[in-house]
């Protein structure tokens, strides 16, 4: 129960897209889910890079994370950015062999 306790975003942004989807799917249309939900990550964007910051570091004032968790982060981060970008480019080489044959 801990979704009612501390709800966080993704968690809310699940359980309200679902049912706000089923609504505009009933009422709108299918499409509509779809851009409904593309406007408000078009709208969240702006936001997000003007409200939250690149670092911890770099916080307003209020820190969230302990320097314990901040060290952890720095450690993991960077190798695991690095293995995404290299499973990345893997994909898309397979995908483009895989059409062009």
């Amino acid at each position: 129960m801990t979704f009612f306790k501390k709800p966080t975003g993704c968690q809310a942004g699940t359980v309200l897209t679902l049912w706000l989807g089923g609504l505009t799917a009933s009422s709108l249309g299918w499409q509509w889910i779809f851009y409904l939900t593309g406007a408000a990550g078009c709208a969240w964007v702006p936001l997000w890079f003007c409200l939250v910051p690149s670092k911890p570091k770099e916080g307003r004032g209020s820190r969230r994370i302990t320097a314990g968790e901040e060290e952890y982060l720095q450690k993991v981060i960077g190798p695991f950015c690095l293995l995404s970008f290299v499973l990345f480019c893997i994909s898309l080489v397979y995908f483009y062999r895989q059409k062009l044959h």
